[in-house]
């Protein structure tokens, strides 16, 4: 009788002893990460996250929701299986028909294909709908302080509409149409523009994947306004991604200290409500969650320093897997995979710079005479050779600082007409 006392009183306490101990540990983590300033930004986790009020969707963003559904395109989450109009706009491919026509490098247009012209005629009225509201007001709906639970936009609503809207510029200018194509690539940026200033590394990616259609569909524009110069250098996507990954470590924190919306380490079984197992475990399992977090904002503030110091150029593949390596451990698949998939992302956000750098290039192409090269200032020690003639002008990198990684983009090369 008494071992069966001892043995209880062992189960019992020694949870109850984690808990303390595991509460005491991660208290003052976080309260060691609370002071403890980004590198690249200057700013503690919290000021970082400050920096994002709430927001609701303006009227203009819902009048875009409202216009694209008639065509198929959805912005809910939770919604029935597809309509008819939303498999008709499947059909017609549109994200592949935009990629090909803007990965040839050179100014040349070609027209999209019967299906997409009719689609474009038969709802001219809703794309007009969508430019018109794009040139007021747009949010959607932002709010970091509900930590990992917070909503982001239905990212595939807003990659159909910039789809739409790219064909009908791609569509305007294989007809000549300058004006009108201007129009949807001007729409397209001002929606872009909500994506680009969120907090979410999320929509930071998509932001940047639509932008290298805006900038690719912009060099084969004849002669665009001076003041799309501007406009293409404004954004660093170098900066917005690291803001993102200091803005969703606080999530984690703060989600972990409270539990909503807080990530399992456990395994579930199935729907329902909890058993009772669930039940018992859950104190340790909050507590586990809560030490872990703090454990990994402190990686992450030290991975940021690293890559602050490296520089996001130095990101080849020596030098990303220099960084990946040290967080590889497999009790932390999680951080392990974030550290990737960050790393990835700051790879894109360096080629997308250069891909804004080659565009506003162009735009300014204006003042170039004959050939030679001119330095990046984006990456040092890149450089851009030129040749320009009276009727064409050429553009190249002389070499890429990301070869040999994964990341994959349109090649930094242009050859058009002057």
């Amino acid at each position: 009788m008494k071992r069966l006392v001892w043995v209880a009183g062992f189960v019992i306490g020694l949870p109850l002893v984690w808990i303390g101990v595991s509460g005491w540990l991660s208290a003052r983590q976080e309260r060691a990460n609370a002071g403890r300033a980004w590198k690249s930004s200057g700013l503690t986790v919290e000021q970082a996250a400050l920096r994002f009020p709430k927001t609701v969707t303006s009227p203009a963003a819902l009048q875009i929701e409202a216009a694209a559904k008639p065509m198929g395109i959805a912005f809910a989450y939770h919604r029935p299986p597809d309509t008819p109009e939303e498999k008709a706009f499947k059909k017609l491919d549109l994200g592949p028909f935009v990629d090909r026509a803007i990965s040839t490098g050179d100014d040349v247009v070609a027209p999209p294909s019967p299906e997409i012209v009719a689609f474009l005629a038969s709802h001219a009225r809703e794309i007009a709908a969508i430019r018109s509201a794009a040139a007021r007001d747009l949010e959607w709906a932002t709010d970091v302080a509900a930590g990992l639970g917070a909503r982001t936009p239905n990212m595939r609503g807003l990659r159909a509409v910039q789809n739409l809207l790219a064909a009908d510029a791609l569509h305007r200018l294989s007809k000549r149409d300058v004006k009108g194509a201007l129009e949807s690539i001007e729409a397209g940026w001002r929606i872009n523009d909500a994506f680009r200033r969120r907090p979410e590394q999320i929509s930071q990616i998509i932001a940047m994947m639509i932008d290298g259609h805006l900038l690719g569909m912009l060099r084969k524009v004849p002669r665009p306004a001076p003041d799309w110069i501007p406009r293409v250098a404004r954004h660093d996507y170098r900066d917005s991604t690291v803001t993102a990954l200091q803005v969703e470590t606080w999530q984690l924190g703060e989600s972990a200290r409270g539990a909503a919306g807080a990530p399992s380490l456990l395994p579930r079984r199935g729907p329902g409500p909890p058993g009772p197992g669930a039940t018992l475990r859950a104190p340790l399992e909050r507590s586990l969650v809560r030490l872990w977090a703090a454990r990994h904002a402190r990686l992450m503030w030290k991975l940021d320093e690293q890559i602050h110091t490296l520089g996001p150029c130095a990101l080849d593949k020596t030098g990303s897997d220099s960084l990946t390596a040290p967080y590889a451990s497999r009790w932390n698949l999680h951080t392990a995979s974030v550290v990737k998939s960050y790393v990835r992302t700051a790879q894109q956000a360096v080629r997308r710079s250069l891909d804004a750098e080659l565009t506003r290039m162009i735009l300014e192409s204006g003042a170039l005479r004959g050939s030679g090269t001119l330095p990046s200032s984006v990456c040092s020690g890149v450089s851009w050779q030129y040749r320009v003639t009276p009727h064409e002008i050429s553009l190249a990198i002389d070499h890429d600082p990301l070869g040999g990684t994964s990341v994959r983009d349109l090649p930094f090369t242009f050859t058009g007409r002057r």
